[in-house]
Order: structure tokens, then sequence, then C-alpha cells
């Protein structure tokens, strides 16, 4: 009977490191598989981040070229309508002498066109 008990009991412990043993392994190999899946995904995470910045190095500057012709149209079709309304003027309104004109020549030219000028405005009224 105690050669039994004896036997037993070691079968037992043989079978216990046996089976420790193999948890061991079982448990190493989840780590192992568990550090893959994790490596994995930070190499699928590092390429859709280079994807992203390459789509945003592209699609960026293309989106500053559509905000800036749209700005142009907007002050373009804004500077026109307050120019036909007299808001702002479409030249400048100066005049400037020829050189070989006299002093009272070109006052008189400076002078026939600011009435010309009058004139212009009471006509666009």
């Amino acid at each position: 009977m105690r050669q039994r008990k004896q036997q037993k009991s070691k079968e037992n412990k043989n079978n216990n490191k046996k089976e420790n043993k193999n948890n061991n392994k079982k448990e190493n190999n989840k780590k192992k598989e568990e550090e893959n899946i994790i490596e994995e995904n930070i190499i699928e995470e590092n390429q859709q981040d280079q994807l992203d910045s390459v789509f945003w190095l592209v699609v960026r500057p293309l989106i500053k070229a559509a905000i800036m012709i749209l700005i142009y149209f907007v002050l373009k079709k804004l500077f026109g309508v307050l120019s036909e309304k007299g808001i702002i003027p479409t030249r400048f309104k100066t005049f400037k002498c020829p050189e070989n004109f006299s002093k009272e020549e070109c006052d008189n030219l400076k002078e026939m066109y600011s009435q010309a000028q009058e004139m212009n405005k009471h006509f666009k009224q």
C-alpha cells in the first residue's frame, strides 16, 4: 500500500510538472503571439501614417489654391459692384500734364478735366 501511495504521489508530481511545463509553454506562445500582433499593428499604423502624410502633402496645396481662387473671384465681383455704384473709383482720377505744356495751359486742362469728371458723375446718376 505504501509503495502504491508513493508511486501515485510520484506520478502525480510528474504529471503536475508536465502540466506546468505545458501551461508555461502555452503562456509563452500566447505572449509571443500577442507581441507579434502588436508589432504588426505598429507597422500598419506607421504605413497608414505615411499614406496620410503623402495625401496631405498633395491635397493641402490644392485646397489652398482653391481657396485663393475663390477669394479672387469674390473680391473681383465685390470690387466690380462697388465700382459700378461709384463707391470706389475704377481708375485713379488724377490728371498729369504733358511736359511741353505751360503752367497756364496745364491749369486749364486740369480744370477742364475736373469739369468733365463732374459731368460724368451726373450722367452716371
